[in-house]
């Protein structure tokens, strides 16, 4: 984080123009990538069962606990298996238990769209498994499936 996004995340120990590594409180709402302002400004495109769970967050990913007009939020939300949450850390539970890989994947399928700026095919499939398959001894650290896509043959030879 460098000072300019520690001030749209409300924060005012980060100094400096350089990105550098923070840590979050043990009771910070925030968690990861699902609720970062760039996931969340790139994913406010609808209503959507698991985008319940992000309004708590607006479409630039500022806190909120009310809508403009003091309506509170309803984050609950359920997946296509049925299973329930009541808000983003619900549903980090259940993707954390049990969905992690399918997240991954999505996550490479969306990275690697943007990278190579065309639709995935069928032959991209190879490419997204070993991406998948490197990354999982890290748990699938989103640098290192930022890495992996970066230097694939898709995007290298674009």
């Amino acid at each position: 984080m460098n000072s300019a996004l520690a001030k749209h995340y409300g924060r005012a120990d980060v100094l400096g123009s350089e990105f550098q590594r923070v840590s979050l409180k043990a009771d910070s709402r925030r968690r990861g990538l699902l609720d970062q302002g760039s996931v969340l400004t790139t994913s406010a495109n609808g209503i959507n069962p698991l985008g319940f769970a992000l309004e708590n967050f607006d479409p630039v990913g500022q806190r909120r606990d009310t809508y403009e007009g003091g309506v509170e939020v309803d984050a609950f939300g359920q997946l296509p298996d049925g299973q329930a949450f009541d808000d983003i850390s619900g549903l980090r539970r259940l993707l954390k238990d049990e969905k992690v890989e399918q997240l991954a994947r999505s996550v490479v399928i969306r990275l690697m769209t943007c990278a190579t700026g065309r639709t995935l095919s069928v032959r991209d499939d190879a490419e997204i498994a070993r991406i998948l398959s490197e990354s999982k001894t890290t748990e699938y650290r989103f640098r290192d499936l930022i890495q992996a896509v970066v230097s694939s043959e898709a995007f290298l030879n674009k």
